[in-house]
């Protein structure tokens, strides 16, 4: 019986081995075995990592008996990457280990026909944890938010799948982010996803962006306040808003004819992505986005020749934008000229 299997039945042995290709796994196995080892008393815990780590340090910690008598624990991470050098000495020092020391490896894979891996196995279960494939993940979602104490919505665990991707521990610290804004709610919505995790700046500084995207002036002028009252680039917006404009003017020429993943195969971007942006191209006119982009023009223009505050500037531009119902290409960009 495996590490699962052992902490089920309330017992936890002094050697586990733990196989799996998902990081997460791996961690979440180290986490459940010290919650297990605690339940039996105090333990002092030490961690490992190899290649790089001072096997003469893991040696003292796994042979010398603690003055007081405490327990240890020992978690040694990618256990597989031992130097070859060092393996024989490491078996040898787990096998040779104090009654004091518990011990955990983990390993991402592992040759099991190499005397390394079989020494492992006699010195305890080995647990192996396979891939978890993309129809899974959202049930992944909603465990590891469970872990944290929250629920998740259904939608909302399978937009985290598909925009955060296969990497399970991203999926934890996404959804720590999210928790950390929505404060005292206790359950993560669809629209928490939306606001928090698309918009950050892990998937692009798209906070700009997205505001004019659904044109919410209120919030893309004080986007751009903020962007303008800190330290640092000032005009980064304006690449990236160019960069939206085109986008979604390549969206409308494709929306009626092409599905989420034909788009998000052309444009680059997930299908998550996409469903999001339909909204947004809809709401702008093909003579609106093409307007946006010679609007966008003169406003960095007027900024570089320091015609008007770059702040001003951008603000002026972002009203024009969203609220200009005439064709923006043959609108005046009535900014004061030198000696008018």
């Amino acid at each position: 019986m495996g590490l699962t299997g052992d902490i089920a039945a309330g017992r936890c042995g002094s050697f586990y081995l733990v196989i799996s290709p998902e990081e997460y796994l791996r961690v979440d196995a180290a986490r459940r075995w010290l919650r297990a080892l605690e339940s039996t008393g105090p333990h002092a815990v030490h961690r490992f990592r190899a290649p790089h780590w001072d096997i003469a340090e893991l040696e003292n910690v796994l042979l010398t008996v603690p003055m007081f008598g405490d327990a240890v624990a020992v978690v040694i991470r990618d256990i597989d990457r031992t130097l070859a050098v060092h393996q024989q000495r490491l078996a040898s020092l787990l096998s040779a280990r104090g009654s004091h020391a518990s011990v955990l490896g983990t390993a991402a894979s592992i040759d099991k026909r190499k005397k390394f891996y079989k020494a492992l196995a006699k010195l305890g279960p080995v647990e192996e944890f396979g891939r978890i494939y993309e129809e899974k993940r959202p049930g992944w979602v909603h465990r590891i938010a469970g872990d944290l104490g929250w629920s998740i919505s259904g939608e909302a665990a399978a937009a985290v799948a598909e925009l955060v991707g296969e990497d399970l521990m991203a999926y934890e610290a996404e959804l720590k982010k999210i928790i950390l804004y929505i404060g005292q709610k206790r359950r993560v919505e669809k629209v928490d996803i939306d606001q928090v995790l698309f918009a950050d700046s892990r998937f692009g500084d798209f906070a700009i962006a997205d505001a004019v995207g659904r044109k919410d002036l209120i919030r893309a002028l004080r986007v751009i306040r903020q962007l303008y009252s800190g330290s640092g680039s000032k005009s980064s917006w304006m690449p990236l808003l160019a960069g939206t404009i085109f986008r979604l003017l390549r969206m409308k020429s494709m929306a009626d004819t092409k599905s989420d993943r034909e788009i998000a195969g052309e444009l680059g971007l997930t299908p998550y992505v996409v469903r999001l942006l339909r909204p947004q191209a809809a709401r702008f006119s093909r003579e609106e986005l093409l307007g946006g982009i010679e609007l966008l023009y003169r406003v960095e223009k007027d900024i570089k020749m320091s015609v008007m505050p770059g702040s001003l500037a951008a603000e002026i531009f972002l009203i024009r934008l969203m609220y200009n119902k005439l064709d923006c290409r043959a609108a005046a960009w009535a900014t004061p000229k030198k000696g008018e």
